[in-house]
């Protein structure tokens, strides 16, 4: 198969115009220009169009048939769902995929793998103080097969495809974003009979306990979110559903913490933890032993105010841990504030990883809030590429991936030229797995 006339972005920051890329199976053979095309070979033309490397997404949830879901060990989503949620990667642009769904058992990553051309690796929470947290919200999801796993077995038995500890701490558990769509809203309409959205229980959460989780009752602030939001409920019953829901979580994750911490250690292995407020001051603790073993996941959290996060995140850069941000699903809902955010980290030269983790249940594509910021003047399209390929090839145990290179496997990704989230066609491994409907 020959591409032909493609501009090469090889995720390595580099760019080249018009070059032609020879595939032989399912690896690239030869980069050039003008290379001699042969008789019955298939040949595609690529003018007006950019090849990039399959993109890798080392933040992401929901993509791995009956794993529990998030930190909390929620009931695993329905198949169908999580193939959708596949496909919608795949259709975005992304090969490879990190779930961080630590509660997921090997042989369910194994299945899926046997089902997606996505190239799927895990990680791990397999321990005593994340169960422990888990339980205390939900746990729905975890049964003896899980209970049954250690992360240390599993590092030894299939290190290599379970990637890091992690995620350590989520949405779920330390009271972020999973609490504000799912468990919250859950609980007040158990009280009430009256659903509310993610925004009215993050509202509601913030008058009982502040952006850093610290509970103080005052009774006025929690009244006045009470009546902006129209849920029929004394100020201090409010309070209690809030602490009862987000607090035993809480203190059981911020253990978790520090033990995913100790074992990333032991057994040298990276964990990825959820930072934000309410986990700032643990990290930055972790961070002084850790250094590159710690992935700080989210550092552009919305819990953040946009000093909150520059500080936290030179703090952490400077331990030398790695900086991951997420897409969530701001574009989606066109939250420009948050897509500001992200590309700040980005142009300060802080940023390792661009995932897209699941904010809402949803996930926003990352070309296309690569092509929000290029479009914007925040980025050129070369060094956005290398944070969702070269860079976290480097977490994979095969490091023939992530850039375009003579010998490397043929995870490509065929875009338009015009518009860097136009996906028009994704190969993994050589083989076309996607093609944009005509």
């Amino acid at each position: 198969m020959l591409f032909k006339g493609a501009d090469l972005v090889n995720g390595k920051g580099d760019y080249f115009h018009n070059y032609d890329l020879l595939i032989d199976g399912d690896r690239i053979k030869r980069i050039s220009q003008n290379i001699k095309e042969k008789p019955r070979q298939k040949i595609i033309h690529c003018a007006g169009k950019k090849i990039l490397p399959g993109l890798i997404n080392v933040h992401a949830h929901g993509v791995v048939l009956n794993s529990p879901l998030f930190s909390s060990g929620s009931t695993p989503l329905e198949d169908n769902q999580v193939r959708d949620n596949l496909m919608s990667h795949l259709s975005q642009g992304t090969t490879s995929i990190v779930n961080l769904d630590g509660f997921c058992h090997p042989k369910d990553i194994a299945r899926t793998n046997q089902e997606t051309p996505v190239k799927l690796f895990g990680a791990t929470t397999h321990f005593d103080s994340a169960y422990s947290a888990a339980r205390a919200l939900d746990g729905s999801g975890l049964s003896e097969k899980h209970y049954n796993l250690s992360s240390k077995d599993i590092i030894s038995r299939h290190g290599k495809n379970i990637l890091v500890i992690g995620e350590n701490g989520s949405g779920a558990t330390m009271g972020g974003g999973v609490q504000d769509y799912l468990f919250i809203p859950k609980a007040i309409e158990r009280e009430t009979g009256t659903r509310i959205t993610r925004w009215e229980a993050n509202r509601l959460k913030r008058a009982c306990l502040g952006k850093y989780l610290k509970p103080q009752y005052d009774e006025e602030l929690i009244q006045d979110a009470l009546t902006e939001i129209g849920v029929d409920l004394s100020a201090q019953r409010a309070y209690e559903i809030i602490i009862q829901t987000v607090m035993p979580p809480y203190t059981e994750a911020l253990t978790a913490l520090r033990d995913g911490a100790q074992l990333s250690e032991e057994l040298n292995i990276p964990m990825i933890a959820h930072n934000a407020t309410a986990s700032m001051g643990v990290l930055e603790e972790i961070a002084t032993e850790l250094g590159s073993l710690l992935i700080a996941g989210h550092c552009n959290h919305r819990s953040f105010s946009r000093k909150e996060m520059r500080k936290q995140t030179e703090v952490l850069k400077g331990y030398g841990s790695l900086i991951d941000v997420c897409t969530f699903d701001a574009l989606d809902i066109e939250r420009t504030e948050d897509l500001e955010s992200l590309f700040e980290l980005i142009n300060l030269g802080l940023v390792d990883f661009l995932s897209t983790d699941y904010g809402g249940g949803n996930h926003s594509s990352i070309l296309g809030t690569i092509s929000w910021g290029i479009k914007n003047g925040y980025v050129e399209l070369p060094e956005a590429i290398k944070l969702c390929t070269y860079n976290p090839a480097k977490l994979l145990p095969e490091q023939n991936i992530g850039y375009i290179e003579e010998g490397n496997l043929a995870d490509l990704v065929v875009i338009d030229s015009s518009d860097v989230s136009d996906v028009l066609g994704v190969y993994v491994s050589g083989q076309k797995v996607y093609s944009k409907a005509k």
